[in-house]
């Protein structure tokens, strides 16, 4: 059995990178096919550079191999090798592994010459100068000792790479004019050039560390402020872009997703940039208070300026998310062999809630699929999303460790009972997200990957940060990320969201409040407590168990929304979707008529976490083709066919 799945995970790998290298007998081999393929092939295997160059920056490993290009003198220092020195000689490994690629790249170019349009031997070969160029980029970095003006032109080389690539795929594809576009070009090439001058703004600003030194050197804040400024131009460049693109008739339709893609990301990335500049202008104002300390007048007294340094530094230990201290919450636990570790970071994960999401996904890939999914696809999607939804939950572990020590029921959790620090953490979940996100760009596609990063920004901006301590609301907007693993499934399979993606994130999303309400009725003590207003602590069981009764009414019919209109799922869904719903509503009726019975509400919390399990197993065996046949065949027999 072990054989056969590696045979077939041997020629999936086969079949997404090199399938195409053979000749259909049928067809015929087609070269800008292939080509096209390797291409994108290159741009996934670039973003994932500059994914890891990221980590490696933000985890100070940038000199964690002194040398260059070998690391401590070895291909592999296995002797020296811990997280830090891993991200920097994989990131050299990735970049070597394009290099090679870009030497194929022109190889098949030249070769193929006379079946391709004359660009594109030149842009093959601008793409080898431009990966070799930032080779020496990458080993200056390092001999040079990370020199911002370096490090700067390392990314922006970077990005031109991963740009070259990503528009001779586009210029490799089957495109039909349909008409003219005006002057689409322009503002394509203008929105273009706009984003790519903020990239390098941003990695300016990181490369000098200026965001966090910006306290009167002009210099340092003469760039943050160019940065901030740049946002806006780019911002509008991308959005009128889409809009013209999305209005323009004669515009192929691919090009048209694009566009809409690029909008996508747009929001994707100022969700965590407005985070940001939350942090920065809730941290600013009490760290100058705390260096004005030193030039206060002389008639002010001291215990003045003690209170004013104490409720400065209250405030900014709220801001506590990315603090790399020890929680002091717990003395540090060392743990006695490595079973023992590996137990404390499988629980940092919260693993009881990850299956849930895997079946969810489950569900979505079989549908979308019409019951043929491909099982090695599957098996890493959910790997993927498994790794995702394990890193959010690492990270709301460190977010949320002052209010575990206080609860009973969460005490006992890594990082406050301490036996994990903050900072192993939060590396570990950089460590899970950037696999995940590598996994599902180089097997599915990258709008599964991205969906999938989604998910982690919504449940750890919005819900964690934004909505859990200040809203009742925060379990009905924030549930939204919850939702999100079914359209990660979707993706991978089909390489777009169809609409029954869209119902498929709107059931989780109506489901989620009555199954996390339900937990909440029993342990709202603890919430409590902690000052967390969840809706049971803010209205009391009475009204939640209403709020319960109704999100069930409604989770009912948009079940049935797979069946009619979209017709995604069949009527053998449609009948176990009303069985489940009816089940759903007769115990929620009943925990509104006793919202005071705590066996009650710990049944509609078991059953709700059943309910969902059942409802993608029904679509799993719903969209099975041996089924959709026995239905019909049923159906005919009864003159319903």
């Amino acid at each position: 059995m072990a054989s056969q799945l590696l045979k077939r995970i041997f020629r999936f790998m086969a079949h997404s990178s090199l399938s195409t290298l053979r000749a259909d007998v049928a067809t015929g081999f087609d070269p800008v096919v292939y080509l096209r393929r390797w291409v994108l092939k290159m741009a996934d295997a670039t973003l994932i550079l500059m994914a890891i160059g990221s980590a490696t920056r933000v985890m100070n490993a940038g000199l964690a191999c002194p040398d260059w290009p070998l690391c401590y003198g070895q291909l592999v220092p296995s002797q020296q090798m811990n997280l830090q020195v891993f991200l920097e000689w994989f990131h050299r490994l990735d970049a070597s592994l394009i290099g090679l690629m870009a030497i194929g790249l022109v190889a098949l170019a030249i070769r193929w010459r006379h079946a391709l349009a004359s660009w594109v031997p030149w842009a093959a070969g601008l793409v080898l100068f431009l990966v070799v160029f930032q080779g020496v980029l990458g080993g200056l970095t390092v001999t040079q000792m990370l020199r911002f003006d370096i490090v700067t032109a390392h990314l922006g080389t970077a990005l031109l790479v991963f740009c070259t690539l990503l528009a001779m795929a586009m210029g490799l594809l089957p495109y039909q004019a349909k008409g003219t576009v005006g002057r689409l070009p322009w503002l394509g090439g203008l929105a273009v050039a706009l984003v790519y001058g903020q990239s390098l703004l941003g990695g300016l600003v990181g490369s000098r560390w200026a965001a966090h030194q910006c306290f009167g050197l002009a210099e340092l804040c003469s760039v943050v402020n160019a940065h901030l400024i740049g946002v806006v131009p780019a911002t509008l460049a991308v959005v009128v872009l889409a809009v013209v693109a999305w209005r323009t008739p004669a515009l192929d339709g691919m090009l048209r997703s694009q566009a809409a893609l690029a909008f996508s990301l747009l929001i994707l990335q100022l969700a965590p940039w407005f985070v940001s500049r939350f942090y920065l202008s809730e941290t600013v104002p009490y760290l100058k208070r705390i260096l004005n300390l030193r030039q206060c007048p002389k008639h002010q007294t001291l215990p003045r300026n003690l209170s004013l340094y104490r409720r400065s530094m209250e405030r900014l230990s709220t801001l506590h998310i990315f603090s790399m201290q020890p929680s002091n919450l717990a003395p540090t636990i060392h743990h006695e062999n490595f079973g023992q570790v590996c137990r404390s970071y499988y629980k940092l994960t919260k693993p009881r809630i990850i299956p849930l999401l895997l079946i969810e996904t489950a569900g979505s890939m079989w549908v979308a699929a019409q019951g043929r999914p491909d099982i090695v696809l599957v098996l890493i999607t959910m790997l993927g999303g498994a790794l995702a939804a394990a890193s959010a939950q690492a990270i709301n572990c460190v977010y949320d460790r002052d209010i575990d020590y206080d609860m009973e029921r969460t005490r006992d959790r890594p990082i406050p009972s301490g036996r994990i620090q903050v900072r192993d953490a939060l590396i570990f979940a950089t460590v899970l997200a950037l696999l995940s996100f590598s996994l599902l760009t180089w097997f599915a596609n990258l709008l599964s990957a991205g969906l999938a990063m989604a998910g982690i920004v919504v449940y750890i901006g919005v819900y964690t940060h934004w909505l859990k301590r200040s809203s009742p609301q925060n379990i009905v907007i924030g549930g939204a990320a919850g939702a999100i693993p079914p359209m990660v499934g979707w993706a991978a399979v089909t390489g777009h969201i169809g609409w029954a993606a869209w119902i498929f994130f709107a059931i989780v999303f109506v489901w989620t409040p009555p199954h996390f309400w339900a937990l909440a009725m029993l342990i709202k003590d603890d919430y409590a407590k902690v000052d967390v207003p969840m809706l049971p602590v803010v209205v009391g069981n009475e009204e939640t168990a209403n709020q319960i009764w109704l999100y069930t009414l409604l989770l009912v019919p948009v079940t049935l929304l797979m069946v009619c209109p979209t017709e995604a799922c069949g009527w053998l869904y449609g009948l176990l979707a009303l069985i489940l719903g009816g089940l759903f509503l007769r115990k929620a009726y009943d925990l509104k008529q006793c919202p005071c019975d705590r066996d009650l509400a710990r049944g509609v919390f078991k059953y709700s976490i059943f309910y969902m399990m059942l409802l993608s197993a029904a679509m799993i065996v719903d969209s099975l083709p041996v089924t959709r046949h026995g239905v019909h065949a049923l159906l005919g027999t009864v003159g319903l066919g």
